[in-house]
């Protein structure tokens, strides 16, 4: 059951991530998410150094202090826990 099992791993993704002090707040539906930094300038440079590490992310034109993600629904809960802590390592590096 993707749609079920999309729900289980954005909340992991949501519960790992928001406990970084960088994060101000997670907007989710499933897999679908938009992450808020402190500034639009660092939201610019997680974007590159995810994309660096082959993680797909972009900023949002309507909310530039955010970034979105967005896994793909066949990613495991294995997978997610690594993308959110190489996440979470980058957002040290930053911040």
């Amino acid at each position: 059951n993707l749609v079920e099992e999309a729900n289980e791993k954005g909340q992991l993704l949501h519960d790992i991530l928001i406990q970084h002090r960088l994060v101000k707040e997670i907007r989710f539906r499933g897999l679908f998410f938009a992450i808020e930094m402190e500034s639009a300038a660092l939201v610019q440079k997680i974007v590159e150094r995810c994309l660096e590490k082959g993680m797909i992310t972009f900023w949002f034109l309507s909310c530039p202090n955010a970034f979105r993600l967005a896994p793909p629904l066949v990613i495991t809960l294995e997978e997610m826990k690594e993308a959110a802590m190489e996440i979470i390592t980058i957002f040290e590096e930053l911040g």
